[in-house]
């Protein structure tokens, strides 16, 4: 439908070659055919106000209708033939506002503004809180070649749309496998999101046992440096011992050190002993 249709709107809506016949589609007693606005107030319909215009063979068909206040007008109904047809909508105004999206009726919406109506009488409906005080309406309609592609098309659309017990069955069965399978998915995905949130816990522990390990081999690091200072300030000192030991002034001493050692001895004897006296006094 909606190719067909832009391609009407593309080619200048309705081209004036396109045959105004009625088809075979048409049931309703040949007549002369008529655009018909129905007014009312909330109750209904006012039957005897009826309006009818003129249907014109091609062009813009126009309707410019003005209400006083005081009727209290709240509902419209154009009627925009007798017959099945494709109308377009190009102005639809209630006191000045484009309503065309607020209007309603016994047609098929093809795109945008663009009606089809399948059967005799077509319909809109259109009905407000406020009072109608005028109504601007401009609409070009089709009732041959156009109405009867439409009409066909929509038969077979119908009948494309038709599905069997069997097919509604396997389609209830699908649904149930689609909706298990969804819940698999779920739980498969919060299971995974739980993997995931664990996994992320293991990083954080293994970073922080990563910082740990790089901690104590800058430790350790620290800790072999200071070892080898320690090493060759031993080493330096052995050296300089073994020269003091090996000099020939140490040697040449040796007996002035044994005696000095002697007399160290005797001294410390004798006062522990003078101490020992004190004591016992």
């Amino acid at each position: 439908f909606s190719t067909i249709a832009k391609r009407l709107l593309d080619n200048n809506l309705f081209p004036k070659d396109s045959a105004y016949i009625e088809q075979d589609l048409i049931t309703s007693p040949a007549r002369q055919d008529v655009i018909q606005l129905f007014i009312g107030i909330d109750t209904g319909f006012l039957i005897p106000r009826t309006m009818e215009f003129k249907a014109t063979k091609y062009g813009v068909q126009r309707i410019s209708v003005n209400f006083k206040e005081s009727d209290k007008i709240t509902r419209l109904r154009v009627d925009p033939s007798h017959y099945p047809c494709v109308a377009l909508f190009k102005r639809f105004e209630v006191n000045g506002v484009d309503v065309r999206q607020k209007i309603n009726g016994n047609n098929i919406d093809i795109i945008e503004n663009l009606f089809y109506f399948w059967c005799d009488n077509p319909r809109l409906y259109y009905s407000s809180k406020e009072p109608i005080i005028s109504l601007e309406c401009e609409m070009i309609i089709d009732k041959g070649t156009f109405a009867s592609t439409f009409y066909n098309m929509s038969l077979l659309a119908r009948d494309k749309t038709l599905i069997t017990n069997a097919e509604k069955e396997k389609l209830l069965l699908d649904t149930k496998e689609k909706i298990k399978l969804e819940k698999m998915v779920s739980e498969q995905k919060n299971e995974l999101l739980l993997n995931i949130g664990e996994t992320a816990k293991l990083k954080a522990l293994i970073k922080t046992l990563q910082d740990n390990i790089s901690h104590l081999n800058n430790a350790n690091s620290a800790l072999i440096e200071k070892n080898l200072q320690l090493k060759e300030q031993l080493l330096r000192s052995t050296e300089k011992i073994n020269k003091v030991l090996s000099s020939t002034s140490w040697k040449i001493t040796k007996p002035l050190r044994t005696a000095m050692d002697f007399l160290k001895k005797i001294i410390g004897v004798r006062f522990q002993k003078n101490n020992g006296n004190g004591k016992s006094r």
